[in-house]
């Protein structure tokens, strides 16, 4: 099980929906950001599915910030 289930501050939310379809959700706990793809954008649940399913795959990095890209 991921070390993530334990950690009560973590919770998904939606945080922009488009006709009922929700297009942008985020982990509470470490912010990360989740989008749904064009092809989702007529389908409410199959939307909100693809979202959660992201968000469950995803791991917490805490209070820690995340890297950036420096090039």
């Amino acid at each position: 099980m991921p070390d993530h289930a334990f950690n009560p501050q973590r919770t998904f939310v939606i945080l922009q929906r488009v006709n009922q379809v929700p297009v942008l959700a985020s982990c509470t706990n470490c912010k990360l950001k989740f989008f749904t793809p064009n092809t989702y954008y007529n389908d409410h649940i199959g939307a909100e599915e693809y979202l959660r399913g992201k968000y469950d795959e995803h791991t917490c990095e805490g209070d820690e910030p995340r890297r950036r890209w420096r090039g």
